[in-house]
């Protein structure tokens, strides 16, 4: 778990599972119990990312067990960890389409209406999400490369040292050698 995951498990998600269970929070032993109904694993620090994502489905439905989301994120851990998956690739698309210049949600729906023939990428079934992040990822590499190569090329081109000191100018230079 990372330090933020921690934070989030025992300063929000656990506190509020045990107030609605009526739980004592300081409990290790009832923590381990539904650590291991959510992970198979009754110790939280070797979790992997799959099993912290099912131990915090676990723990919101816990929370808020008229959520019927979370009631079924908590009974069907394959759903629980595709909506993760999306959330995560939704959340990378962003990141990235954020570094380009000018609306980034016209940029990724125009994308998305040529790759996909839809406007509304975020409905794309998750492979093609997966497929459409990996285009997103490039243009977004390729726009950055094209913005510093077009900052470059008002520069003016700097000469060699070879070429200032060969040229008939430098003739006239004294130099120490």
């Amino acid at each position: 778990m990372t330090p933020k995951q921690r934070s989030t498990y025992f300063g929000s998600l656990w506190p509020a599972a045990c107030a609605v269970q009526r739980w004592n929070a300081k409990d290790d032993h009832q923590r381990k119990r539904v650590t291991f109904a959510a992970t198979g694993e009754e110790s939280t620090s070797a979790l992997n990312q799959d099993q912290i994502t099912l131990l915090f489905a676990k723990l919101e439905w816990l929370a808020d067990p008229q959520n019927f989301g979370a009631a079924l994120a908590d009974s069907d851990p394959v759903a629980a960890l595709e909506a993760n998956k999306r959330k995560q690739l939704i959340w990378r698309i962003e990141l990235d389409a954020a570094k380009v210049p000018g609306n980034p949600v016209k940029w990724l729906a125009e994308i998305a209406s040529d790759r996909h023939g839809t406007s509304d990428w975020q409905k794309l079934p998750t492979p093609e999400l997966l497929r459409f992040s990996f285009t997103v990822s490039g243009k977004t590499t390729t726009a950055a490369r094209e913005r510093r190569s077009n900052s470059c090329s008002k520069r003016p081109a700097a000469r060699s040292v070879q070429d200032a000191c060969t040229a008939p100018a430098a003739e006239c230079l004294e130099l120490p050698f």
